[in-house]
C-alpha cells in the first residue's frame, strides 16, 4: 500500500532511494526484472496502485511543485515518478532492489529526445590564430577550428534545445549545483551551456594566463571579470531567461560561448552526433525549440504520453 506525505518546500529533484536488505542479484537479472502482481515483499506482497487511483491520491494531497512527497514501499517508482512529473521533490523507499532498478528504469524513460542534424554543404571550419599568446599556441599539438558549425555525420553539435510551452503551471526552484564553464587551452569549454534562472554559474580559469569574461545578457546584469590566474574560480547567477547569452575573452578575440538561461530544467545541449534528450518531462504536448548560432532556430510540437519519451528531429539547410 502507498503511503502519501507532503510537506511544503522550494526544492526541485527527483531521487529513487531504498533501504538495502539482504538481497542478492545479478545484473543480467536485474536488467530483465518484471515485476508480477502477489509477488513476495518485505512484509506483504506486491500489488501495484493503478495509475489512475495514484492521480486521484496526489489531486486529493494537493501536491505542488513546492512539495516534497515520500513513497514508502515505492514498488516501480509510479508514485513517486507521477509526483515528480507534476514538479515536486518526490523520494521512493523500497526494500526490493530490484524494483529500485526497475523505478529508475521507468524514471528515465520520460522526457524528449531527438537528433539535430544538418543536411546541407558544411563549410570548413576556419583555424584559429592563437600565436599571440604563447600560453594558448603551446597547449595545441593540432590546428584549432572554430566551433560555429560543428557537424560529424550531419548531426549538428552545440545546439541549445528547450521547452518554451505546455509545462505544468508551478515554480522550478534553480538547482544549488552550480554550471560550469571552463576556460581551456584558451577555448571556453563547454561551448554552449544551459541553466535556470537562479542556478549559480561558475566561471573556471585553467589556463596559466590571462582571460577575461565578458557576459552581455539583455535581461540580467552583464558583467567583464579578468581572470588572471589558473585555478580562479567566480560564481555568477543569471536573473531572467534569456535565449542565448553571448560570452567572449576581449584577450583572445577567437574564444567564444553561449549560455541559455530557462526558468526550468527541461532543456539540453546536442552532443557530438547532433542527438539530445530532455528528461522528466510530465505527459503531454509541448513545443519545443532549437537555437544555433549559425543556423538560426526551429520550433517542433512534441507529445509526450504516459511514462513514455516523445521523440522529435529538427533538420536545417534542406532546400526550401
Amino acid at each position: 500500500m502507498n503511503t502519501l506525505i507532503t510537506m511544503r518546500r522550494t526544492v526541485l529533484a527527483l531521487a529513487l532511494s531504498f533501504f538495502a536488505g539482504t538481497v542478492a542479484v545479478q545484473a543480467a537479472a536485474v536488467q530483465d526484472f518484471q515485476p508480477e502482481v502477489g509477488q513476495a515483499g518485505k512484509d506483504v506482497v506486491w500489488v501495484p496502485t493503478a495509475q489512475g487511483l495514484v492521480d486521484r491520491m496526489l489531486d486529493m494531497a494537493k501536491l505542488t511543485p513546492k512539495d516534497i512527497h515520500y513513497d514508502l514501499g515505492s514498488g516501480d517508482g509510479r508514485t513517486v515518478i507521477t509526483a515528480a512529473r507534476r514538479g515536486a521533490t518526490s523520494y521512493g523507499v523500497e526494500y526490493n532492489q530490484d524494483m529500485v532498478t526497475l523505478s529508475r528504469r521507468n524514471a528515465e524513460k520520460a522526457g524528449v529526445t531527438g537528433k539535430v542534424t544538418f543536411e546541407g554543404k558544411v563549410p570548413p571550419l576556419p583555424k584559429l590564430k592563437m600565436d599571440a599568446d604563447p600560453v594558448c599556441a603551446q597547449q595545441h599539438s593540432e590546428p584549432v577550428t572554430a566551433q560555429n558549425l560543428v557537424v560529424n555525420n550531419k548531426g549538428v553539435q552545440f545546439a541549445f534545445v528547450f521547452v518554451t510551452s505546455g509545462l505544468p503551471a508551478g515554480e522550478y526552484p534553480a538547482p544549488k549545483t552550480p554550471a560550469v564553464i571552463d576556460q581551456q587551452g584558451c577555448m571556453y569549454a563547454p561551448h554552449v551551456l544551459g541553466v535556470q534562472v537562479g542556478q549559480p554559474v561558475e566561471l573556471r580559469n585553467s589556463d596559466a594566463t590571462l582571460h577575461n569574461v565578458n557576459a552581455k545578457p539583455g535581461q540580467s546584469t552583464p558583467f567583464n571579470l579578468a581572470m588572471p590566474t589558473k585555478g580562479m574560480k567566480i560564481a555568477k547567477t543569471f536573473t531572467a531567461p534569456e535565449i542565448m547569452v553571448p560570452v567572449r575573452c576581449n584577450v583572445h578575440p577567437w574564444m567564444s560561448a553561449y549560455i541559455g538561461v530557462v526558468a526550468h530544467p527541461f532543456f539540453a545541449v546536442s552532443g557530438t552526433d547532433g542527438s539530445f534528450s530532455i528528461k522528466g518531462l510530465p505527459a503531454g504536448t509541448y513545443t519545443v525549440q532549437v537555437w544555433h548560432e549559425s543556423l538560426g532556430t526551429q520550433t517542433q510540437t512534441v507529445t509526450v504520453a504516459d511514462g513514455e519519451s516523445g521523440k522529435t528531429a529538427f533538420s536545417f539547410g534542406k532546400a526550401e
